[in-house]
């Protein structure tokens, strides 16, 4: 494995990658779905794609347990997984000049500082079958969505035999060109929300409020966006800043289907008021 990569110009250690280099994985993950997972920004945005595209298609939320680690998170990783108390026939692994032996129910892992984890670009995904279960439903129906987007499935097929093991190739992204099409037309692209006051957007999103359906879509597009739990039934914009009308235009930005019918709805009533 090489000692060290250069992403962007930029030339990094294994576990050592750059925050510059970073991006967060939409959603929560984890084991218990309540982490935050960071990767090289390639790979996030790649991942990220996967992910919207399985929930359109199948509604089902996508979500790994391992991405990218530090140095300090793989030898902590290392010393719950292996010991140098001798275990006779379990596998053993050489580092740091001393025999390391598989502790009784654990699954192997990298010796730090050569996990394809520590690169920023190695997922384990969540619910993806055991040891040597390639055939799992959901790896069956979402892997080849992931291989479009990048995601390699060599490593985990070899020895480790780990299905839920995945590496982004930037080299296999089949997406990345259409990805980036599509985002320039729409961050190019002009309309009501670009000429629009902050007055003619405070009118719009009043307006929006007045109707249950209108109040259902912002709820989603503002508050899903931004990360923020159901909207409270006090829509005073001065005492809950996430429904002021620089929210909406925010949401509308999104990729969100949602915040994109709500920036809809709020253009019509703009016009129609």
């Amino acid at each position: 494995m090489a000692d060290t990569r250069t992403f962007k110009g930029v030339t990094y250690r294994n576990g050592e990658l750059p925050k510059s280099l970073m991006k967060k994985v939409n959603g929560k993950h984890g084991t218990r779905r309540n982490s935050d997972a960071y990767l090289r920004s390639d790979a996030a945005d790649a991942l990220n794609g996967a992910i919207a595209e399985i929930k359109r298609k199948y509604g089902y939320d996508l979500t790994i347990r391992g991405w990218n680690r530090t140095r300090a998170e793989q030898e902590k990783f290392f010393y719950q997984r292996w010991t140098t108390t001798p275990y006779r026939g379990r596998p053993t692994k050489r580092w740091n000049g001393r025999t390391w032996y598989l502790k009784p129910g654990y699954a192997a892992a990298s010796a730090p500082g050569y996990s394809n984890h520590g690169w920023g670009t190695t997922i384990d995904v969540n619910d993806f079958g055991g040891v040597g279960n390639f055939n799992h439903p959901n790896r069956k129906k979402f892997y080849p969505i992931l291989r479009k987007w990048g995601f390699d499935d060599s490593e985990g097929r070899g020895h480790i035999r780990e299905p839920w093991h995945l590496e982004y190739k930037d080299s296999m992204n089949k997406m990345k060109g259409k990805h980036k099409a599509k985002h320039k037309d729409n961050s190019n692209s002009k309309d009501w929300f670009d000429m629009a006051t902050k007055k003619d957007l405070e009118d719009a999103l009043l307006s929006v409020l007045k109707s249950s359906e209108g109040r259902k879509l912002l709820a989603k597009a503002v508050w899903q966006t931004d990360g923020v739990i159901s909207a409270p039934a006090d829509t005073d914009t001065k005492k809950n800043p996430h429904w002021a009308a620089e929210g909406l235009v925010k949401a509308a930005r999104s990729n969100a289907i949602e915040a994109k019918n709500a920036a809809r709805a709020a253009e019509a009533a703009a016009k129609k008021g």
